[in-house]
């Protein structure tokens, strides 16, 4: 009923753009998300460390690949943050309970919801995003915006830029994940701080404040 009684039909991302367009036949304006951008913060990335999870906990935000990753390694030095409210307690109570069994507690933490996001973009090496499904992910637009590197599911919203590609995984392959984290902890400090530098010139050139709010005054 609503997209009837729509004049202007408008999406956030060339994916839903496309979608709604051979869903509905009728065109759609694309105006992508934006968020704030400053400076790129002086962030190295040597050694990973930490390891940023952002999402709900939800089986469609497939955090358990992530456990099911440390799992298959579990002499892997790294520390897992998993950062969201919980949405789903059975899913919550089953990693939990991953958790448990392979003595993982010293390595993966669940910080809940969290309100100062921007500390942990700060703080932590690189982000993971591993879900089975996403709008406009926000969550790469930040890492790219705060220069965290990030590995993403390789599902069409997460494509993003040449580094979304090249960094994407299967959210059903512990392999490719695997993968994918071996390619980047091998690059020099250089390159990842290229990729850091590429990400960051991407997300002010598409998604800053201005741009989106020029495109709603142009359709307006």
């Amino acid at each position: 009923k609503c997209i009837n009684k729509a004049d202007v039909l408008s999406a956030n991302s060339m994916v839903a753009q496309e979608n709604l367009k051979h869903f509905f036949l009728r065109d759609v304006i694309l105006i992508k998300n934006s968020l704030e951008i400053d400076k790129l913060p002086e962030k190295q990335i040597g050694t990973i460390r930490k390891i940023f999870v952002p999402a709900r906990i939800s089986p469609l935000k497939n955090q358990k690949l992530i456990i099911d990753w440390l799992v298959e390694h579990p002499t892997y030095d790294v520390e897992i943050y998993f950062a969201g409210q919980i949405s789903d307690k059975s899913y919550y109570e089953l990693l939990l309970e991953l958790v448990k069994r392979y003595r993982l507690s010293d390595k993966i933490h669940f910080l809940g919801f969290v309100t100062d996001i921007r500390s942990l973009y700060k703080n932590l090496d690189i982000c993971i995003l591993p879900s089975f499904s996403e709008g406009m992910a926000n969550v790469i637009l930040e890492a790219f915006a705060y220069g965290m590197p990030i590995f993403v599911s390789n599902i069409a919203m997460n494509m993003l830029n040449e580094n979304a590609i090249r960094y994407s995984f299967s959210p059903t392959s512990v392999d490719e994940l695997d993968a994918v984290f071996h390619d980047f902890c091998n690059l020099s400090n250089e390159q990842k701080y290229a990729i850091q530098v590429s990400n960051y010139e991407y997300v002010k050139r598409e998604h800053s404040v201005e741009k989106m709010v020029k495109a709603y005054d142009d359709l307006i």
